[in-house]
């Protein structure tokens, strides 16, 4: 079996390529950030899950490496189809990471933040759980303009409800 790599779908709107640019830019910013105080994001997620160390490695990964896996979809780079749902499916997947630890933390114990990485002096609280929330509902629209969906009809070979015709 070859895998073949394709160019990323027409976008549904114009700005849509500028927003996976900023999509990309964020993810990368807050991925940078953390791997630079990497030490700070574990100790604080293990902090904020009562000393499961277990808990706090294994989200810290999840959230690095869904956060680079973002990145080539965002950026709009040639891809198979499968490397392109799942990049696409891990721009959302990033944040949404993010929402569920502040759920988890907030009244919780008195702790900074991890998800800043090096700064790491952010108090949990609910307007973070915002920021987050609203993080994920744009990299949710952005993914959605930069038309995932294309890229999952030409993998499965489906076709939207839309184009479906009636047989007698």
């Amino acid at each position: 079996m070859k895998i073949i790599a394709h160019p990323a779908p027409k976008p549904l709107s114009k700005n849509a390529p500028i927003l996976g640019l900023v999509a990309a830019g964020i993810l990368f910013v807050v991925f940078g950030l953390q791997l630079i105080g990497f030490s700070k994001v574990l100790s604080s997620l293990s902090t904020q899950f009562d000393g499961h160390d277990g808990w706090a490695i294994a989200v810290a990964v999840i959230a690095v490496v869904t956060e680079l896996a973002a990145l080539p979809f965002l950026l709009r780079r040639k891809l198979s189809y499968l490397a392109g749902i799942l990049s696409g499916v891990a721009a959302v997947i990033a944040p949404w990471v993010w929402v569920l630890v502040m759920v988890w933390s907030i009244g919780g114990p008195d702790v900074n933040v991890a998800q800043f990485g090096i700064i790491g002096c952010i108090k949990i609280d609910w307007w973070l759980l915002a920021l987050n929330v609203v993080w994920l509902a744009f990299n949710f629209y952005t993914v959605q303009q930069l038309n995932i969906e294309k890229i999952w009809y030409d993998a499965t070979g489906l076709k939207p409800r839309a184009k479906m015709t009636k047989k007698k």
